[in-house]
């Protein structure tokens, strides 16, 4: 899985945005921390669940959305390059990761 995310981050990330350093050190200390040394074939939602819940838990809403977009992101990149057959992210919506969206906006629960 940190190859992926590695791929992803030099194709999409790295020297076209303003700041990769701070989408690499989130992606690195929630995502790869989490399920960077398995397989992406073996990524389960039951995974996404397990690092978007907590952050959202800890009371870093905006943070757990953040993460899941970008999981969604990454795990559409994976289905594009053959490196899996189906994202296990996209089920997740914002209210998964502690939002809602009203009127186009995201409103944290519990704000």
């Amino acid at each position: 899985m940190g190859g992926l995310i590695d791929e992803y981050l030099a194709r999409y990330v790295d020297g076209k945005l303003k700041r990769p350093e701070a989408i690499r050190t989130k992606l690195d200390g929630y995502i790869r921390s989490a399920i960077g040394l398995t397989k992406v074939e073996n990524i389960k939602p039951l995974h996404i669940d397990l690092i978007i819940h907590p952050i959202a838990e800890t009371g870093k809403k905006c943070t757990s959305n953040e993460v899941l977009r970008w999981l969604k992101r990454i795990f559409d990149y994976a289905v594009t390059r053959h490196y899996i057959e189906i994202n296990p992210a996209p089920a997740f919506k914002t209210a998964d990761a502690g939002g809602e969206r009203v009127n186009g906006k995201i409103q944290l629960l519990g704000s």
